[in-house]
């Protein structure tokens, strides 16, 4: 077994910030890669929404809150 392990990590792309009701996954195509399955961000206006939406504790949500400036937030509640 090795002792480090090399990670490789990708760019974002504007399939990775894609937005539903629910965090239940998708299929996406992800450009380079094809389609795959993705959990999107949920759209949710405040924390007690994106709980409602599903959205984990700790979870990424599309904060809409102010529509003019929306916002990834992470769930606290």
């Amino acid at each position: 077994m090795p002792d480090s392990v090399t990670l490789q990590f990708r760019g974002l792309t504007a399939q990775d910030f894609l937005t539903n009701a629910t965090f239940a996954q998708v299929a996406a195509t992800i450009l380079g890669v094809g389609s795959v399955n993705v959990t999107p961000i949920v759209t949710a206006a405040n924390d007690t929404a994106a709980g409602v939406a599903g959205c984990p504790v700790g979870g990424l949500y599309l904060n809409t809150g102010s529509q003019a400036f929306p916002y990834l937030a992470t769930r606290m509640s």
